[in-house]
């Protein structure tokens, strides 16, 4: 938990840290120092507390709140003593040099032009386990109420627990890591969700989940597990927000490199631009929208068998399955209906279709409409023979065909992500309509305008990639597209050069990719066989072909026709097995 009130006095930071030199502490042991406290934390509403210094490690003080000592007997200071000596050690052994190692560092000597960081133990409200305050950073002549320390504070009836004591404690301190790295070194304020990501993140970087019963993530997947239809960005400071950052942290370290979390704090932009520059940096060409697409997957579905990427790998969370925000258990035949949706930015919703059964609306038309500026429609579309196809939609509608014929079930997760940083407690919604209908093949609409390449100034067999995503296709002369599934794909053009078709791909705008219809039908143009074949999609970059012949296949059944059905080579068919 950190209490940022950075806002009040920006102007004058910048000035504060060069021209005005602070009283210097030097604490020793049995001093006693009257601290501002947070009325909103404390117990009994103060906004004053007198404590008194019981113990010093090599990086800490660790101060009492004098009500707090007053009130135990001998037995109990003796035990409180033996927890703080023991907090100490903790903190100068394992967590200031592993935080600051992976982190980077606190303010040091910082405002105080002392090394140690104060940790006060005080009477907080029994739900909150500590708090820092990032006023306490700067002079009382900016912030009339700041201690102009280095300061945590913890709840002191966790002195009896200090196991739970050590996660709080690796919490809190990396808002204060965060507070140098971010906003003194760059001048930057970071997200609240994002800075508590990191926090919840420190406590499983110390080893302290490693048994993951009675452990912070099994606590946080349970909050999340019952809410989780809550936008990860707007930060109001719930349990439910600390389980959403705290599952996304751990998913992140999973499948990408812990320095994606770490190197947030060393770039020069804030929020989901910071993530995004960690991922190039550590040389991934993921974004963000990747992370949060794979982990919607893994949270409602959470099977490897469908690619790594969409489960936890930490056995821990293998269980982790979300319920679904709706449940159609049965759209039948020539069935539609309209579903309302009131989305906020980087808000998680799942949507199950299931129960097909066959008819002569074979096709499922799913179509969106409102405000739909920023919308992103992850989808997974299961089949009879236990495969899957996974893909994303930008666009407003989206076709599946052969439900209740070969498609089994359809998984739909849209979501809005126009805002990249700056959220508060409060984020605007987008108020969309989901239009769920089954119709017949032939309904589906084939433009009055054949689409042509020329008409975008492009040619057969060009290589198109939209502005800002990463799909590479390759187009046809009759208006349709295949997508380039893979890196090793791109990189049996050697004609083209050393990078294949990555240096030969046209940037086009999402309408202009969007124009040409996506085809999953490709046959052997060495060969010439004449089979046909469909790419069933097993992960984000990887596939094999399902021979259409061999299960006596009506090929226009779905609404393509022959000119949908793309020419490849031995190489690349060989690719898919």
């Amino acid at each position: 938990m950190g209490k940022n009130t950075k806002i009040r006095f920006a102007v004058l930071v910048g000035l504060a840290w060069f021209l005005v030199v602070p009283d210097v502490y030097a604490d020793v042991l049995g001093a006693q120092q009257v601290f501002f406290v947070n009325s909103e934390y404390d117990s009994r509403g103060r906004d004053q507390v007198g404590a008194t210094l019981r113990s010093v490690s090599e990086r800490a003080y660790l101060y009492v709140a004098d009500d707090y000592w007053n009130g135990l007997g001998t037995f109990g200071r003796s035990q409180t003593l033996e927890s703080l000596h023991g907090i100490g050690t903790e903190f100068d052994q394992r967590i200031y040099p592993q935080e600051t190692t992976f982190f980077g560092s606190e303010p040091n000597p910082g405002i105080d032009d002392d090394p140690r960081v104060t940790l006060v133990f005080a009477d907080l409200r029994q739900s909150v386990g500590g708090y820092f305050d990032s006023g306490n950073e700067f002079l009382r002549s900016q912030v009339p109420n700041s201690n102009e320390r280095e300061i945590i504070f913890l709840n002191a009836s966790q002195l009896w627990d200090p196991v739970r004591l050590h996660h709080f404690i690796a919490h809190e301190f990396q808002h204060l890591i965060s507070f140098n790295q971010k906003e003194k070194l760059r001048s930057l304020e970071e997200d609240i969700w994002l800075n508590e990501l990191r926090s919840e993140y420190a406590i499983g970087h110390l080893g302290y989940n490693s048994a993951y019963s009675g452990s912070n993530i099994e606590r946080r997947a349970q909050s999340f597990l019952n809410q989780p239809s809550d936008s990860v960005t707007e930060w109001k400071n719930f349990i439910p927000d600390y389980g959403q950052v705290a599952l996304l942290g751990a998913y992140m370290k999973q499948h990408w490199s812990p320095r994606v979390v770490a190197d947030q704090l060393t770039s020069h932009t804030n929020g989901i631009a910071s993530i995004n520059d960690a991922l190039a940096r550590n040389g991934y060409t993921d974004t963000f929208h990747d992370i949060f697409t794979g982990w919607m997957i893994a949270n409602r579905l959470n099977d490897p068998s469908l690619g790594a990427r969409y489960a936890y790998s930490d056995p821990g969370l293998a269980s982790i399955r979300v319920a679904p925000t709706l449940l159609f258990p049965n759209m039948a035949d020539a069935a539609s209906l309209e579903v309302p949706l009131v989305l906020r930015d980087w808000e998680q919703r799942w949507y199950d279709l299931k129960g097909f059964v066959a008819g002569p609306t074979s096709t499922l038309r799913v179509s969106f409409s409102g405000d739909m500026a920023s919308l992103r429609i992850p989808y997974v579309v299961f089949f009879n023979d236990g495969t899957t196809t996974i893909r994303t939609a930008t666009t407003g509608e989206i076709l599946i065909p052969n439900v209740g014929v070969t498609v089994t079930g359809v998984l739909l997760m849209p979501y809005t992500s126009q805002k990249l940083s700056g959220f508060s407690s409060n984020e605007p919604t987008h108020a969309i309509t989901m239009s769920l209908a089954r119709v017949k093949p032939q309904a589906i609409v084939v433009p009055e305008e054949k689409i042509t390449p020329e008409k975008f100034g492009l040619h057969e067999g060009d290589f198109i990639r939209a502005e800002g995503d990463k799909d590479i296709f390759i187009i046809n002369p009759h208006g349709y597209k295949r997508i380039v599934l893979s890196p090793k794909i791109c990189l049996q053009y050697g004609h083209l050069g050393a990078r294949g078709c990555f240096d030969a791909v046209h940037i086009v705008s999402a309408s202009t990719r969007d124009a040409f219809t996506t085809s999953p039908y490709y046959t052997n143009g060495e060969t010439e066989d004449g089979k046909i074949y469909q790419l069933i999609e097993t992960g984000e970059d990887s596939a094999y072909l399902k021979d259409l012949n061999t299960m006596h296949y009506a090929f226009d059944q779905d609404g393509f026709g022959a000119y949908s059905v793309f020419r490849i080579n031995n190489r690349e068919q060989q690719s898919y097995q």
